[in-house]
């Protein structure tokens, strides 16, 4: 076996990673001081366990963790692993190579492995065990560690050569073997003391016992009464539950039902919102129609008008014209009779008849000519004037109608105004109370906001009060237990004292007798003195049995209890009468030669209290028993006595008269004779205060737990308020909802008055534009009304011109005739007479005919 690697990273001064291999042979490491040398020692004496900082030349073990440098970083952790050849198997382990590791971080943590796996420090410990690697082997030596071994003990080399020779494993074995034992002793005596003690409250117990038990079956008649009381709760409180669950799935019901219901209506409203809407725009397209159907109607009215007098003038027409027909036809038969008379003489007169003809023709047909014209005109011109009549009649109607389209259009419009006004001052107090509930929402919901935050706190205060309720709590069952405790140490004291617990059983019924049986029993020595804490156990030891030796008052009274004892077979007492015991002092000169010394304590008597009465009894017991601190200075002082008196130590070790020393462990049982009154005084003492204590954490307690029944009072105040502002605001914005639809459906219409002013303003503007184009056309017609008017006039002057100038044209024809005649001869006066006959019947046969046309005949 032999060191082959060492790994070593973050111990000392290794900052990185850094690999020592080690061939066979000799490895040397050389450098100035301060290099580092020894922390390679160092480490394979920590990583095989060592655990003295000291011996790392350190404080501590994080001191051996790289600390940093001004140009690397402390590392957390120091790790160091060593590996060594295990081929001979020198090591109990079956491996070749065996690779010890140890890890240490700078929270004080340790690891340890064994080949890369996790083991104890007691394993590394065995492991090198009597292979010379061992923590108390010198297979690693430094500096001043030869001199170290050669001026140690005899003990300390033993160990060495144990170690060497390989018993060290075995020795170790052994005391731990008999540190187990000597442990379990230890374990049997305090088993021993702990049963004495339980005899001794086996009684107490007992009677403790029958009230527990009487307590656990008043507990367990309690807990089925409170088990009824929870049930019959429960049951009423489910009964409330489910009352009130009905109630919550009823106004559920009702909430859908009445919600069914408000969407029933509303689907209804929006019908007849639609139907309502259709109605209007029925109602416009009607009135479009009647519109329509008006101005058609005054149309119609308008033409039967103008019907009706171009009838009028019909009938005069042909009634003059059906006169002038009956004229024409009488003169037509006198033209004939005329006409066949003339004939017979045409014959006669036909030359000359027919030259005056064609003049008379052509004279005759100029005549007809102007006639024809004229009338014809003049006729063109009253049936112009008729149509111009009846236009103006028309565009008079078209304006009434027109004008009174614009006059209800101007109603409408200004019923609309008013509507608008009146949805105007709707959708403002709306508007303005809809502000009011946005405000008073706001204020609500503020408000809620506030009652949550303070809800939170009051809830948060309430968890700090429960946890702090739950601490005190459990802080005064804990105290509540710390003074039944004290208490059942305090009443199993007083049994004991009263029992006199601990006491032989001759001087315990000598004590119980002294108060009815036996007179003169002053009491035990135990019972006599007060001693201090620190030193009972000295002045226990210094004792011994005395402590439970009987001051009597006289050798009577001792006799007396001793035959008490013989006739009851009770056991044997040590009696001290006081009459007869002397007491024995140190010396004066003795005193001041240990006051000095600084290991000196006091004389016995001295560092105890009692009644001066027994001054000789105690000074007997006590007065030559000196105190020492230790019992290298109990030699001491006892040499300096020259060995006749006791010396005592704190710790209960005795330097008897003439030399010889007793000490060791002390066995306790139970509690002291010397310590059971200050035990008991002090129980009270502490019992006082506890309980004064345990009374003011009770009533912090109370006042914790009245205080969270006040913060959950208030928590429920709260959240009843913020259920109730919760409603509130739900009200509020159920209210909002239903104003923000009135106002939307406000502005709908306000929308629709919009649009219907537009219309209508469209509308006016047509109106007035037909108005004004009437108006024009009105103007036009009047003037062209005038027009024909001058015309006719004109034409009828004209007319009555031509008729005179046809007379004067027949009176020229007339004359033709009569020159022709008379200038020609008979023949063509006869033939211009036949012809002139035949000339007025072609006339009248032609204005007969053209009668005739006109009256429809």
């Amino acid at each position: 076996m032999f060191l082959k690697r060492l790994d070593v990273v973050g111990f000392k001064s290794f900052a990185e990673r850094t690999s020592i291999d080690f061939v066979p042979g000799v490895t040397a490491v050389v450098g100035p001081n301060g290099s580092g040398k020894s922390n390679i020692s160092d480490g394979i004496r920590w990583v095989l366990g060592e655990q003295s900082a000291k011996s790392l030349r350190g404080a501590k073990m994080e001191d051996i963790i790289f600390a940093g440098s001004d140009t690397r970083k402390p590392l957390n952790f120091a790790e160091l692993t060593l590996t060594l050849n295990n081929e001979d198997h020198h090591l109990a382990i079956d491996y070749s190579e065996v690779s010890v590791t140890r890890r240490v971080y700078r929270s004080g943590e340790s690891e340890y492995f064994i080949n890369k796996q996790s083991c104890r420090l007691k394993d590394i410990h065995e492991l090198f065990m009597d292979s010379g690697l061992g923590r108390e082997a010198y297979s690693i030596i430094g500096q001043g560690k030869i001199e170290e071994i050669l001026s140690s003990k005899s003990e300390e080399r033993r160990v060495i050569f144990e170690e060497a020779a390989g018993v060290l494993k075995y020795k170790t074995r052994k005391q731990k073997a008999e540190r187990k034992l000597a442990e379990a002793q230890e374990n049997l005596y305090r088993v021993e003391d702990i049963l004495h003690e339980l005899e001794n409250q086996v009684e107490p117990l007992k009677i403790q016992a029958s009230v527990a038990k009487d307590f656990l079956e008043k507990k367990e008649e309690l807990e089925k009464v409170e088990v009824g009381l929870l049930v019959y709760e429960i049951e009423e409180l489910h009964t409330t539950w489910n009352d009130q669950k009905k109630k919550v799935q009823q106004l559920n019901e009702d909430q859908l039902q009445i919600s069914s219901q408000i969407k029933i209506e509303e689907v209804k409203i929006e019908e007849f919102r639609a139907k309502m809407q259709a109605l209007d725009e029925s109602i416009n397209d009607l009135q479009d129609v009647l519109l329509a159907t008006s101005e058609q109607l005054e149309k119609k009215e308008g033409q039967k008008e103008v019907l009706k007098e171009r009838k009028k003038n019909y009938h005069q027409t042909k009634e003059a014209l059906l006169k002038k027909i009956e004229v024409l036809k009488s003169k037509k038969q006198q033209v004939e009779g005329n006409l066949k008379n003339e004939l017979e003489k045409q014959n006669i007169f036909k030359e000359n008849l027919l030259t005056s003809k064609k003049q008379l023709e052509k004279e005759a047909k100029l005549l007809v000519s102007l006639e024809e014209d004229i009338e014809t005109e003049l006729e063109r011109m009253k049936s112009d004037y008729i149509e111009v009549l009846n236009e103006q009649a028309s565009i008079r109607n078209e304006t009434r109608y027109l004008e009174e389209q614009l006059r209800q259009r101007k109603r409408k419009s200004d019923n609309l105004d008013s509507s608008n006004v009146t949805l105007l001052e709707q959708r403002e107090a709306v508007a303005e109370k809809e502000s009011h509930f946005k405000d008073q929402l706001i204020q609500k919901q503020k408000r809620l906001e506030e009652h949550i935050h303070l809800y939170r706190n009051e809830c948060q205060q309430l968890e700090k009060l429960i946890e702090d309720y739950q601490k005190k709590e459990t802080q005064l069952y804990q105290a509540f237990g710390h003074v039944q405790q004290i208490k059942s140490r305090k009443e199993v004291l007083e049994e004991m004292q009263a029992d006199f617990a601990g006491f032989f059983q001759g001087v315990k019924e000598i004590l119980k007798a002294r108060e009815t049986s036996l007179k003169g029993i002053e009491g035990a020595v135990a019972e006599l003195i007060t001693v201090p804490k620190e030193i009972e156990l000295a002045v226990e030891t210094a004792l011994g049995g005395a402590m439970q030796h009987i001051v009597v008052d006289t050798e009577t009274d001792g006799r007396l209890a001793i035959e008490f004892l013989k006739k009851r077979r009770l056991g044997r007492a040590t009696f001290l009468p006081l009459s007869v015991i002397k007491g024995r002092e140190l010396a004066t000169f003795e005193r001041e030669k240990l006051r000095s010394h600084p290991a000196f304590v006091g004389v016995a008597k001295d560092l105890i209290q009692f009644d001066e009465k027994y001054l000789s009894v105690i000074s007997n017991l006590l007065g030559h028993v000196v105190i020492a601190k230790d019992l290298e200075g109990a030699n001491t002082l006892a040499k300096i006595l020259n060995y006749k008196n006791r010396v005592v130590t704190l710790e209960g070790d005795v330097v008897n008269p003439g030399g010889s020393m007793s000490g060791g462990s002390v066995k306790q049982k139970g509690t002291p004779l010397l310590g059971r009154q200050r035990e008991l005084e002090e129980l009270m003492t502490k019992l006082a205060t506890i309980e004064e204590q345990t009374k003011l954490m009770e009533s912090k307690v109370k006042a914790l737990k009245d205080a969270r029944q006040a913060k959950e009072a208030r928590i429920n105040d709260l959240r009843k308020e913020g259920e109730l502002l919760r409603n509130e605001e739900q009200q509020l914005k159920g209210n909002l909802r239903e104003y923000e639809i009135e106002e939307k459906n406000l502005n709908e219409r306000l929308s629709l008055y919009d649009k219907e002013k537009a219309s209508y303003r469209t509308e006016v503007e047509e109106i007035e534009a037909k108005l004004l184009h009437l108006t024009t056309k009105l103007t036009e017609a009047s003037k062209l009304k005038d027009k024909l008017d001058e015309q006719v006039r004109n034409l009828t002057e004209k007319k009555k011109m031509q008729q005179t100038s046809k007379e004067s044209l027949s009176e020229f024809i007339t004359e033709l005739k009569v020159k022709v005649a008379k200038e020609e001869e008979q023949y063509r006066n006869q033939t211009e007479r036949v012809q002139s006959v035949l000339n007025e019947k072609i006339v009248l046969k032609k204005n007969g005919m053209k009668q005739m046309r006109n009256t429809g005949c």
